[in-house]
């Protein structure tokens, strides 16, 4: 399936590319992507064979009426008429990761035992940015089991100044009689 999502995002980075509104479409494709992720079961709608694809593409048309792409608009009729709806979110997932690499960014996670606001966040990623030499987009998971601190995670890049990472180095520094 990954080939059928690639295949799919790719084409609508290309008809951004060509149109030379990447980040236009991206922002676009994100305002759609979390509305269908707050409604899935509207996905499933859309996946339905009750329906015929008039009755689906009038819900798009009602669902995307304040769409300031109109590509995206058609991109999803196109993915409705092949029958693909069901893979819309992974699809837009998969053109999100194709935009971010394009523009050199790549994403993460900062994985902490509580909310950090969106200004800690911006801090993390200069200083993340900074060490691996790449653009970083963090997004903010709770973990209680880290006590307190934090732990980055981007690509194979794992940055762990959690204070359960401390304990279990110096548990392992203990164990093996080190000061």
């Amino acid at each position: 399936m990954d080939s059928l999502y690639n295949r799919y995002a790719l084409a609508l980075f290309d008809l951004a590319l060509e149109k030379k509104r990447v980040k236009e479409y991206q922002d676009e494709v994100r305002v759609v992507y979390n509305s269908f992720k707050k409604n899935e079961e509207v996905v499933h709608i859309l996946s339905s064979c009750f329906l015929s694809k008039e009755e689906k593409m009038k819900i798009i048309d009602n669902i995307l009426v304040d769409c300031k792409e109109k590509d995206i608009e058609y991109f999803v009729k196109v993915l409705i008429n092949n029958g693909r709806q069901i893979h819309i979110l992974k699809i837009f997932e998969e053109f999100d990761k194709i935009c971010n690499e394009h523009s050199g960014i790549k994403l993460g996670t900062v994985y902490s035992p509580y909310k950090i606001d969106e200004t800690q966040i911006i801090e993390i990623e200069k200083v993340i940015s900074k060490k691996i030499g790449f653009n970083v987009k963090l997004t903010n998971e709770i973990d209680a089991k880290l006590i307190g601190g934090v732990k980055v995670v981007v690509g194979d890049h794992v940055f762990d100044n959690s204070i359960q990472n401390k304990l279990r180095k110096m548990r392992t520094t203990l164990i093996k009689g080190g000061n």
